[in-house]
């Protein structure tokens, strides 16, 4: 399991769990939570924020806020579910 800030681009992933902070009713609002399908879209240079599609969607968030989703590769997320 790694967090968001480590994803791979363009690789989808599963999010596993979102660590308990002041930003959880944020994610849940812009549709983040556990389950769903993420990809890093892009990265901004100087630890700017960070673009990912959830389910389809375009979301930025920062790096700070990133760090707190944990993801695994879907094709693991599948493995250990079955």
């Amino acid at each position: 399991m790694i967090n968001a800030t480590d994803m791979i681009p363009n690789q989808p992933y599963q999010i596993e769990s979102i660590q308990d902070s002041p930003f959880l009713v944020n994610f849940l609002e812009i549709g983040i939570f556990v389950g769903k399908r993420i990809k890093l879209l892009h990265k901004a240079p100087f630890s700017g924020p960070l673009a990912f599609e959830v389910e389809g969607n375009q979301v930025f968030m920062r790096k700070n806020e990133a760090k707190m989703i944990q993801v695994v590769p879907e094709n693991e997320f599948l493995e250990v579910k079955l």
